[in-house]
């Protein structure tokens, strides 16, 4: 597609999502049973990532009742669900619900209905509905030798997930700048350095300022990034570029970046690595275990030059996940 028509394409689908959001903007407390009230609290427009949170209130209206039964649904996936202690009668009880947006088709509508039971019998409910969003650039710096391999098995571990992957090999910097606002996962297997790295052709440095500008225009409407891995040498001396792409300051939360503090070769035995690496995510590791299981007993570490194992870093939380309900507390585990 030329830069022409991606920008046009582009265009129509803000315009569609911008229609969808508005559409979905209300938040419905309205009981279907006259003795049941709710409260919803959402964080977002959208979800997206591993970390899609929600809390709320289920009430009984009518003095002198209380609940008997209470739940969140996706479907009929149970989010949170109220424990009934006959010796303890509650007339309100408060969820926070987490899970992985990943199990939904990016672009798709999710309804979260909340439901409440009095002990007279009379339910109720109330649903809030929101927009899945998840869309991930893979792209390969043809100057090097792996970049196809690196291409294919970081496609292949998120085809299995529901996010919207785009790879290429030919893109140059203005085309990358104009996809980030777009993307929530980035991924490049390229030359870098402190604060940069080099577009498909390897013709032109894109600069943390670049991406930083890029970044900024996502705008209310669309998620900031949840995973970055620039797969480059010295890509992550310093947090300059996990700054850049924001994950280090837009929130603390299922957010991170990750590339290398030395030299990394550009061999089938460090694309390797990336590829246990990307199957350890795709798996629900956190990245810290993906990372540790990618360096384990038995694998080869990713090396530079003289035999010195290449040292990976990451910024921002270890504890996120590709896929895989981001970790919270006892409430919101999702059963993969």
């Amino acid at each position: 597609m030329s830069p022409r028509s991606e920008m046009h394409a582009y265009r129509r689908r803000q315009v569609v999502i911008s229609a969808i959001l508005a559409a979905l903007n209300v938040l419905s407390g309205q009981s279907a049973g006259a003795q049941i009230s709710f409260t919803w609290s959402k964080q977002h427009q959208w979800y997206s990532g591993t970390n899609a949170t929600c809390s709320g209130t289920v009430t009984t209206t009518m003095p002198g009742t209380w609940l008997t039964a209470a739940d969140v649904k996706i479907g009929t996936d149970v989010l949170a669900q109220l424990t009934y202690d006959p010796g303890n009668h509650r007339s309100s009880w408060e969820f926070a619900i987490v899970f992985d947006s990943s199990h939904y088709s990016n672009g798709s509508v999710v309804s979260m209905v909340a439901s409440g039971t009095p002990n007279t019998g009379q339910p109720g409910s109330s649903s809030q509905n929101t927009l899945i969003y998840n869309k991930a650039y893979v792209l390969g710096n043809t100057a090097l030798s792996q970049y196809q391999q690196a291409i294919d098995d970081v496609f292949n571990q998120l085809v299995g997930t529901n996010i919207e992957t785009i790879t290429s090999h030919l893109d140059a910097r203005p085309a990358i700048l104009a996809a980030i606002p777009d993307k929530t996962v980035f991924y490049m297997w390229t030359h870098a350095g402190p604060g940069w790295f080099m577009d498909c052709p390897n013709a032109t440095a894109v600069t943390a300022a670049d991406v930083s500008a890029a970044v900024a225009q996502k705008g209310a409407n669309r998620p900031p990034f949840n995973f970055v891995h620039i797969d480059a040498c010295h890509s992550a001396d310093n947090a300059t570029l996990a700054n850049a792409f924001g994950m280090t300051t837009i929130g603390p939360n299922d957010r991170a970046f990750l590339g290398f503090s030395t030299q990394a070769l550009d061999d089938a035995v460090s694309e390797a690595w990336t590829a246990r690496v990307w199957l350890n995510l795709h798996a629900g590791q956190t990245l810290t275990m993906a990372l540790n299981n990618a360096d384990g007993p038995g694998m080869p570490d990713e090396y530079v030059q003289n035999d010195h194992a290449a040292l990976w870093q990451a910024y921002g939380d270890m504890y996120m996940t590709l896929r895989a309900t981001y970790y919270l507390g006892p409430q919101g585990q999702w059963h993969n």
